[in-house]
């Protein structure tokens, strides 16, 4: 249809007109020229219609009438409208789509606005950062969820989505786990360099979360991490530290360290107890785990215990009967030896109180012969009061009484027991 003919329908029945302009083929100028004439009289339906239309090749530069018309005209629409907007996505040139974007900030509602964000393109950078959340539904808006959405990550970008220079400048400054995942889409772009110096500059951070699996090479650095992140976020690296063929540093030093930050987390006792599997390992590595459980004198958790007893590579009854009684006879050992020099250095300081509590519980042990010699030393010190000086003889007649020994699980504990003040 020629121009006249469409100027003589739009006289007559401007809708009318406007539909079969849209109808005319993409080589129609004709029908294009008169619709961006009169853009500015189109509704939300046929300036989407409109910019879904494959344009004649020599009037691709003129979807900016569109563009600004459907920005106006969209945040007045029906829900549905914006749908049908969002759809335009997958046909509209990307340059477009990002100024439609950008003219649509601020009129519509900011949850609306970020489905929008979500399907920019630009360059690779942008095109590997910018990924929609994986619970949104593309036929149907959902506010309870959506309003709690965070800020697309792209947002700072929209202005030159393209520049993948700045682009990269951006992305380091982001969360670690966000540079790695660009890193693995765009490695030349986002170099394994670049996520080692950042995962240097943040691993004191409280503000960033490290997600494994990582590059191995950050193993150094979630080492380090380790002493700063919060549990959730360590048990995570230390499981995959575990998991690594060359693991760095002492990994029980490491989960000695969490242990000592987070006390009640269960994971951490059940992996200091598998590498206290033997007595040697309780008499070189235990007595670190004791001195802290002394010190903090909240007891001593069971599952460290179950897990040292489990870990052994026992078969047979026999072997197991005498697995549990090297562990128990270390764990007594390490426990009294660690005791005493408390006990020492409360009588010491005068520090009754604290020396009838070590005292207490050092009577629950069944440590070896060993323990005479330290415990007899106590007397030598300051005037001793008498309740003190019972406990320190009881004691003596407890470790020279003939005939063997029987340490207990249960007595270990009624250790920690007594030392916090046991019953009373």
């Amino acid at each position: 249809m020629d121009r006249q003919t469409l100027d003589s329908l739009y006289a007559a029945n401007p809708i009318r007109a406007f539909k079969r302009a849209l109808g005319e083929p993409k080589h129609n100028a004709a029908g294009q020229q008169f619709l961006i004439d009169h853009v500015h009289e189109l509704d939300a339906e046929l300036t989407i219609v409109a910019l879904g239309k494959p344009l004649a090749q020599d009037v691709e530069a003129r979807l900016e009438p569109f563009v600004r018309r459907l920005a106006e005209v969209l945040p007045q629409s029906n829900p549905g409208r914006e749908l049908e907007a969002l759809r335009l996505a997958r046909v509209l040139d990307p340059v477009a789509w990002t100024d439609l974007t950008k003219r649509l900030k601020g009129r519509l509602p900011q949850w609306k606005w970020y489905r929008f964000v979500d399907q920019v393109r630009g360059g690779r950078i942008v095109n590997a950062l910018n990924v929609a959340p994986s619970d949104i539904n593309p036929d149907c808006f959902c506010s309870s969820r959506e309003e709690m959405r965070t800020e697309p990550l792209v947002v700072p970008l929209l202005e030159n989505p393209d520049n993948d220079i700045a682009a990269r400048r951006y992305v380091l400054t982001l969360a670690l786990d966000v540079i790695i995942s660009v890193h693995k889409q765009v490695a030349d772009l986002v170099t394994l360099e670049d996520v080692s110096l950042a995962a240097e500059a943040r691993a004191t951070s409280t503000e960033d979360r490290w997600t494994p699996p990582l590059p191995a090479c950050l193993a150094p650095q979630v080492v380090q991490r380790l002493g700063h992140c919060d549990d959730a976020e360590a048990l995570d690296l230390f499981a995959w530290i575990c998991i690594l063929p060359d693991p760095p540093g002492d990994l029980f030093e490491l989960a000695l360290q969490r242990f000592k930050m987070a006390p009640l987390t269960l994971e951490w006792h059940t992996y200091l107890g598998t590498h206290l599997a033997t007595g040697k390992a309780w008499k070189s590595k235990g007595r670190a785990v004791v001195e802290y459980c002394v010190d903090l004198n909240k007891g001593f958790p069971p599952a460290l215990v179950n897990a040292s007893l489990a870990a052994g590579a026992s078969n047979t009854a026999d072997e197991m009967k005498a697995h549990h009684t090297a562990i128990c006879r270390a764990m007594h050992d390490v426990a009294a030896s660690v005791l005493v020099a408390h006990a020492e250095d409360a009588v010491n300081c005068a520090e009754w109180p604290a020396a009838k509590r070590l005292l207490s519980a050092l009577a629950c042990l069944d440590p070896g012969s060993f323990i005479s010699g330290p415990v007899h030393h106590l007397r030598v010190g300051p005037s001793i009061p008498e309740e003190v000086e019972r406990l320190i003889s009881a004691c003596e007649r407890l470790f020279k009484r003939p005939g063997g020994r029987s340490p207990t699980v249960d007595g270990f504990h009624e250790a920690f027991f007594e030392l916090m003040g046991g019953a009373s």
